[in-house]
């Protein structure tokens, strides 16, 4: 590009053409820090599931609409199963299908009135955990499994 001091008009030779702001370089390098990032969140515990020494298990979120009169309605839900040791983390990433599976016919079976109370919530955190436990096979003398508590992460009901 050939600037000219006595105009303020741009012109363009034939052997010259404008900058370009990103080159190829950069978009290759700004996509490789992209991949190292999403790499360190999912290792952080930025993904769904446990990681390293986290006593929780994220569930995906889950939603269903609740049961008749209001099938209307629905509940989407996010919950994190806490554990006791790292073991446990792992059998609830096994059973991940059947705990989240249970937990849809568990939340479906329930009606508006139900879920809108804190003592229904508190119910429904006690027979998820219930269910989950029940879920995963027995390590042990353990009747728990190693999970000891459930907790509502997100709730919205419309």
């Amino acid at each position: 590009m050939i600037f000219s001091t006595h105009s303020r008009r741009f012109k363009y030779s034939s052997r010259s053409r404008p900058s370009r702001p990103f080159s190829l370089v950069h978009c290759l390098l700004a996509l490789l820090f992209g991949l190292v990032l999403s790499v360190d969140s999912h290792s952080a515990g930025g993904g769904s599931g446990s990681s390293g020494n986290s006593p929780f298990f994220m569930l995906e979120q889950i939603v269903v609409n609740l049961a008749p009169p209001d099938i209307d309605h629905y509940v989407q839900i996010n919950l994190a199963i806490e554990t006791s040791d790292p073991k446990s983390a792992q059998m609830l990433k096994d059973y991940t299908p059947i705990i989240r599976s249970r937990t849809i016919i568990i939340l479906s079976s329930k009606s508006l009135a139900e879920l809108r109370t804190a003592d229904g919530k508190f119910k429904l955190t006690g027979e998820i955990l219930e269910m989950a436990r029940m879920s995963i096979p027995t390590t042990g003398k353990d009747p728990s499994n190693g999970l000891t508590d459930i907790h509502i992460t997100g709730l919205m009901i419309q």
